[in-house]
């Protein structure tokens, strides 16, 4: 959901309008009716920034070929064992 809001609304409830902004939504800022500003939830942030990191993509790319090479086992095999030897 895009929601368009002006500069004046935001300043004058700035705790409310924080307070309510929810996954998935998005905020346009506009001043004077330009457009000065985009917000987004701050975990929407940190999966862009991941997504955008380089060294993160390359260790992803690296245990997928590794797990499509068999060297790596389901979460479920693993915690299957843990519960079997109480370890």
């Amino acid at each position: 959901m895009v929601k368009i809001i002006s500069l004046d609304k935001i300043e004058n409830n700035l705790t409310g309008f924080f307070g309510g902004l929810q996954r998935n939504s998005y905020v346009v800022v506009k001043k004077n009716g330009k457009t000065i500003a985009g917000i987004i939830n701050a975990e929407e942030m940190e999966d862009f920034l991941d997504a955008r990191d380089l060294s993160l993509q390359k260790q992803i790319r690296r245990s997928y070929r590794e797990f499509k090479g068999g060297k790596a086992k389901p979460a479920r095999i693993l915690l299957q064992k843990i519960t079997a030897t109480g370890k």
